[in-house]
């Protein structure tokens, strides 16, 4: 895989990080607002449409289970809390046009995130228990598949195919930069190419 190609790859694991943060930031907002918003809903009847800016979803013992809302950023939120009265599933489409579902474990962390971005992009980011990303998977608007796994300690693998035929393997350090890449071309002939400090010290062939 050329320099460029890792490039671009890293590029786009840091956008897929960024994604995952918003979302984080989201499920947070949720979690405290949600609930009191919901149970300050007015709903009034036109005809046979029900129009309302809060709507609440109680089960038989009348405990919230869910509501849909608009938020401040108009984007339109259906939000499923668990028996426990957490946030468990959040559904959104925002104004710009990024269209997201997320799973909530208990704790508040986000665990799974799967997303439409207005450039195309489908992005799925699943996290630990600590809500720290470690496993994507991404198909750009181009074209290009990527999945990347995230070790513990920064580092990650990166296997992704570029619209022009060519698919490789990245391993990437703690700072972002490519150590290791091992690619295959459209014609079918591997390459190996390590790097340092983001630029190639051996190239094979």
């Amino acid at each position: 895989m050329s320099c460029e190609a890792c490039e671009h790859v890293t590029r786009r694991l840091d956008a897929m990080e960024r994604g995952h943060r918003r979302f984080r930031r989201t499920v947070a907002g949720v979690a405290l607002l949600a609930l009191p918003m919901l149970l300050m809903g007015q709903v009034r009847a036109k005809g046979r449409i029900v129009e309302g800016e809060v709507f609440v979803l109680k089960d038989a013992k009348n405990v919230a289970r869910g509501g849909l809302r608009v938020n401040e950023s108009g984007a339109a939120e259906l939000t499923l809390f668990s028996g426990r009265g957490k946030a468990a599933v959040l559904i959104a489409a925002d104004p710009s046009g990024r269209q997201a579902v997320g799973l909530v474990d208990d704790n508040g962390q986000a665990r799974a995130n799967l997303a439409l971005n207005p450039d195309g992009a489908v992005v799925l980011g699943l996290s630990d228990a600590g809500g720290t990303p470690r496993l994507g998977i991404s198909l750009h608007r181009e074209g290009m598949p990527v999945v990347t796994l995230a070790g513990s300690g920064g580092t990650s693998a990166t296997l992704g195919a570029l619209p022009n035929g060519e698919a490789g393997l990245t391993l990437v350090g703690k700072d972002k930069q490519p150590r290791v890449a091992v690619a295959i071309d459209a014609s079918g002939a591997a390459s190996l190419k390590l790097f340092k400090d983001g630029k190639p010290i051996f190239a094979k062939p």
